[in-house]
């Protein structure tokens, strides 16, 4: 295995190492489940005589084009935040859980950039870099595994309709359910500015809400105070460790995915007492066995 795909398996990121025939590409490498086809479909349209350029798919999704004179490399899609605070009212992108990616500030990111473009042999600088974020061409091939969130000054804490729809899914132990509803609510435009220190903050705000709201639920299904109280402590402070407004909307899942995993453990066990209370009941007497159904029932 070469050094740079040594490199791309230690950082775990999407890739692709292509070598270009005479009316073909052949597939050396691939890192991740991204289709070679949509890889592909980028690379005809980008121009051959250029060893570097930064492919955008949205507003922070980018990914990396380096050519070397035997082989093309893709490295993405990845997201790239800003630290910038006064990012409130533009949309952020959220990557669903099927394209699986890389988040990174433009640091580490230019960082990635120099020492994979080192590997390879491909000569560029830090203004080159700026100068292919600036101009970089637009390939949308995966807007269907993308959430836009809206901040709106004008948005409710939480969509009261899919409030209900996401403490029902949480009920009922349905993950992919939750996930599915859980992106509608984050398209919804249903999501206030909760804070004046920037997205990551507001965004964090918007789900420790989110999260205590649904967490009643939970205790109405069973869950004992203490715990539940513990429990918000938890996922409270699982977002507030964090630094990236991505990894904020995914913990919000983690946290909603874990309750209703706890909800079903609590329905099992309910429902293994009442089994064997039944199963008890079967072993009296006919006689005696009207009499203790109704002490059940009751």
């Amino acid at each position: 295995m070469s050094i740079e795909q040594l490199y791309i398996n230690s950082l775990n990121i999407l890739a692709i190492k292509l070598k270009s025939l005479r009316n073909d590409y052949e597939v050396c490498y691939k890192k991740g489940d991204i289709l070679t086809n949509t890889y592909m479909s980028m690379i005809k349209h980008l121009p051959k005589d250029k060893n570097f350029l930064i492919l955008r798919h949205d507003s922070n999704l980018f990914s990396f084009y380096f050519h070397t004179d035997q082989y093309m490399y893709i490295l993405g899609p990845e997201v790239i935040e800003s630290k910038d605070t006064n990012e409130l009212h533009q949309k952020n992108v959220f990557l669903s859980q099927n394209l699986n990616t890389t988040i990174l500030d433009k640091q580490k990111c230019y960082s990635q950039i120099l020492l994979f473009s080192n590997l390879i042999g491909v000569t560029i600088d830090t203004d080159d870099i700026k100068t292919g974020f600036k101009s970089s061409h637009y390939f949308p091939q995966f807007q269907n595994k993308l959430t836009h969130i809206n901040f709106n000054e004008e948005g409710a804490h939480i969509n009261h309709l899919y409030e209900i729809a996401l403490r029902s899914a949480v009920l009922l132990g349905n993950d992919t359910l939750i996930h599915e509803i859980f992106t509608k609510l984050l398209n919804s435009g249903r999501i206030g500015i909760l804070s004046n220190e920037g997205s990551v903050r507001s965004i964090k705000n918007w789900g420790i809400i989110v999260i205590s709201v649904i967490l009643r639920s939970v205790i109405d299904a069973g869950m004992d105070y203490d715990q539940a109280y513990t429990l918000n402590d938890e996922y409270v402070r699982n977002l507030e460790i964090l630094s990236s407004f991505n990894r904020v909307i995914s913990e919000i899942e983690i946290s909603l995915k874990d309750m209703s995993q706890r909800v079903l453990k609590l329905k099992t066990k309910s429902l293994a007492k009442v089994y064997g209370m039944f199963f008890n009941i079967l072993s009296i007497p006919p006689k005696q066995r009207f009499l203790s159904l109704n002490l059940v029932i009751s």
